[in-house]
This record gives C-alpha cells, sequence and structure tokens, in this order.
C-alpha cells in the first residue's frame, strides 16, 4: 500500500458585493464592500473551512477578501 501526503487546495471567490450582483467588474482597483447576502455566504465559508482546518489561508488584501 502507497501512502500519499496530499493536500487539497481550495480555490474561493469573495462573497456577493453590489458590483457582483449586477454583473459588474470591480477589479483590483476598487474596494467595494460585501453586501448583506456577501456576509451570509462568508458565515457558511467559515463554517466549512471549520471541518477541514486548514493549513494556510491566502488572500487579497482587499476588503472584500478579507
Amino acid at each position: 500500500m502507497v501512502k500519499t501526503n496530499m493536500k487539497n487546495i481550495y480555490l474561493i471567490r469573495h462573497g456577493q458585493t453590489n458590483s457582483s450582483l449586477e454583473n459588474r467588474l470591480c477589479g483590483s482597483r476598487t474596494d467595494e464592500p460585501l453586501n448583506t447576502n456577501g456576509f451570509q455566504q462568508i458565515k457558511k465559508l467559515i463554517l466549512f473551512l471549520k471541518n477541514y482546518n486548514p493549513d494556510s489561508i491566502y488572500t487579497s488584501p482587499l476588503i472584500r477578501a478579507k
């Protein structure tokens, strides 16, 4: 039996903003905050990540990604 130390990588997009709701691109220059639905999405993400206990988390410095 071969035992491997596989790591999982999860790519997660920031929660919803008013711009993303309107299908407008923000890019990296507009630091738009999350809307109410975006905060709810983040709460669900926190519960998901608690089950996996990630070794590392890398994020953009923009407020919608933090």
